[in-house]
């Protein structure tokens, strides 16, 4: 019997969900109890669930009228009782009837005092069915990009939520502009990782006794770049204005933000975690192999021994860490380039699953890395007089492998420090965005930016460095040796 049917928060009581505000509205049973006024419960409910609409994404109150008449009529109730009006139902904070750069709603059923002049917006008054929103203006300012963008989960009584942050020319962070060209950036660099890591996967599949321990984790962190790369170019097979991370029904769309997210969402954020991760993990499990094939001198029958506990570690513990996201509802969606992953709405859960994992398979690759170059710079010579021709090409090996590693460790600190820096500046970001208010109404809704306010050049190279090391394991097969293989295949 309630005569809306969206809501949105916070609302004009600073709460920031259903549950906080039920807590409170249940406090006034007695007072409802009493029926002091017929329009305390409207009242009431409008403070503390204010409507809003799939047209307008905006808290809409209570008029300051009611406000007034509520409290003539229940005040004196209340004095009976030893209780006074509450201090934060302030009436003066509600917009008047005909407030220019506000709206406000009357109660159901109530006409209006005079007739809405042009100039001026209405007052929103509801029938039955919980109608009659006027047209509004185009200088009508609504909510902040900021309100737009995080969305409200929680459901109460069957009042839903009511955002359109998906829309096209609808922007919080990033300008219109800026995310279609991260996008055919996106694009772009999927597509050569996909071609680079195919070809590589492809190629050991023919000849797969060629790539034998210590190098073998290259091919498995090739498989999980190209599964990588598969997951933004799905993304970009949705064109640059229908971002996969948006979810949502009839009370609008949204950025994903926690809990499940439908099945591409929720796919999409698998293939990109777990496989990033994966990779990751094959980075560290190929710089140990390198230690020990260069520093400690383990033939390749010695390393293979090992090779059931490197994909045990490898694969089980990014899954672990997949798992562990999924549950805790960590999944959220990135505006920028429209895919679903962790820490785009929630700065500690970029720090706790994003930074922190991939720093410490920086770190424990990295000190592997420098502990095998000591080695090899050390041993080099002794190699040469023992060995000759087979210990060059063992060294020719390794430099090779340690060249790759290199190039994997750089990209892999710049994706570590942008975000970081994401996670730095992201409160700041939202700050500045809350100031900057949608102008227009209904279908001329407007909440477009200009400029972004993040720098894009540098989530520009977060995007091309999270794909280069996928794009550099190609240079593993460039040599006639490849061109003679796929020669015999076919």
């Amino acid at each position: 019997d309630f005569p809306y049917n969206y809501t949105t928060f916070p609302n004009i009581l600073g709460h920031d969900n259903p549950t906080d505000a039920s807590e409170v509205l249940f406090e006034y049973k007695l007072l409802l109890d009493s029926h002091c006024s017929t329009q305390l419960r409207f009242f009431l409910c409008s403070l503390h669930f204010p409507m809003c609409t799939p047209k307008v994404a905006v808290a809409i109150p209570a008029c300051r009228g009611m406000c007034e008449k509520v409290r003539r009529e229940c005040e004196p109730i209340m004095e009976l009782g030893g209780v006074t009006w509450p201090e934060s139902i302030d009436c003066s904070k509600l917009p008047l009837r005909h407030q220019k750069d506000r709206l406000c709603m009357g109660p159901p059923g109530e006409s209006p005092d005079n007739p809405t002049e042009a100039d001026n917006p209405p007052t929103i008054t509801l029938d039955e069915a919980g109608q009659g929103l006027g047209d509004l203006g185009d200088d009508y300012v609504g909510e902040s990009r900021r309100e737009m963008l995080i969305p409200r989960n929680g459901q109460f009584e069957g009042v839903k939520s009511s955002y359109n942050e998906c829309e096209k020319g609808v922007d919080v962070l990033f300008s219109s502009r800026h995310k279609e060209i991260a996008h055919w950036l996106l694009f772009g660099f999927s597509l050569l990782c996909f071609i680079s890591t195919t070809v590589t996967v492809c190629t050991f599949m023919i000849d797969s006794k060629r790539f034998r321990y210590p190098e073998r984790p290259i091919i498995f962190l090739s498989i999980c770049y190209c599964a990588y790369s598969v997951a933004y170019l799905v993304r970009s097979a949705n064109g640059p204005h229908h971002p996969i991370a948006c979810v949502g029904g009839e009370g609008g769309s949204h950025f994903a933000k926690g809990g499940f997210q439908g099945s591409g969402c929720t796919a999409v954020f698998f293939v990109l975690y777990y496989f990033g991760m994966a990779a990751s993990a094959w980075w560290v499990v190929l710089s140990l192999t390198w230690l020990l094939s260069a520093g400690f001198k383990w033939g390749h029958e010695a390393i293979e021994a090992y090779g059931f506990y490197f994909h045990l570690a490898a694969w089980l513990i990014p899954a672990v860490q997949t798992i562990s996201a999924l549950v805790l509802g960590k999944v959220d969606g990135d505006e920028l380039t429209g895919v679903c992953y962790i820490g785009n709405l929630d700065p500690e859960s970029l720090m706790y699953f994003v930074i922190i994992p991939l720093t410490f398979y920086l770190l424990t690759g990295t000190v592997a890395l420098v502990f095998g170059f000591g080695y090899l710079f050390k041993i080099r010579r002794v190699i040469r007089h023992q060995a000759g021709k087979a210990a060059g090409k063992l060294e020719k090996l390794m430099m090779r492998i340690g060249v790759f590693s290199v190039l994997y460790t750089v990209p892999a600190a710049c994706v570590v420090a942008v975000n970081f820096y994401q996670y730095q500046n992201f409160a700041v970001w939202m700050a500045h965005a809350e100031r900057i208010p949608c102008k227009g109404a209904t279908a001329k809704l407007d909440c477009s930016l200009s400029e972004s306010i993040p720098s894009l050049p540098i989530f520009g190279i977060k995007i091309f460095m999270s794909l280069i090391a996928g794009i550099t394991s190609g240079m593993w097969i460039w040599s006639g040796k490849t061109l003679e293989s796929w020669r015999k295949f076919y």
